[in-house]
């Protein structure tokens, strides 16, 4: 059941980001935020990276494939992404569209088995969680 509260806590945190981080944008631009919002991030995965029970493998760093590394990047275009369109969409709008490239993908990411994820192939009832996603940004946008 916990983890089921950690991706719901997960969820409020995608949320706020880009809420918080457009508005941050409007008081002092696009360059502080993501300069020192990235150093406020370095400092905080510092402190947990260091604090987490399972031992860190440095020897691995630099043997891994590459592409393991976008997330990195990932982070970067969500940051961004996010602190442009909740200003122009409003943030429920945009939001819903975040989350539905989020399920969307996951599906194909599930699918496939990509990066080691349990294979678990698409079906008509999935297809239509997503629809149904699709059918609730629609109805926020109508407002």
């Amino acid at each position: 059941m916990h983890w089921y509260l950690i991706a719901l806590g997960v969820g409020v945190c995608v949320a706020l980001q880009p809420t918080v981080n457009a508005a941050l944008r409007r008081e002092v631009g696009v360059a502080p935020v993501l300069i020192l919002g990235t150093a406020l991030v370095l400092v905080a995965s510092i402190v947990v990276g260091l604090a987490w029970p399972e031992p860190a493998r440095w020897d691995r760093v630099l043997k891994v494939r590459p592409d393991l590394w976008s997330g990195a990047i990932f982070g970067t275009c969500i940051i961004v992404g996010g602190m442009m369109a909740v200003p122009k969409l409003g943030a429920g709008p945009a939001l819903g569209l975040i989350l539905l490239g989020q399920l969307t993908f996951g599906l194909l990411i599930d699918h496939f088995g990509w990066y080691g994820v349990p294979q678990s192939p698409v079906t008509w009832t999935k297809g239509l969680g997503v629809a149904v996603i699709f059918g609730g940004f629609l109805l926020v946008n109508k407002g």
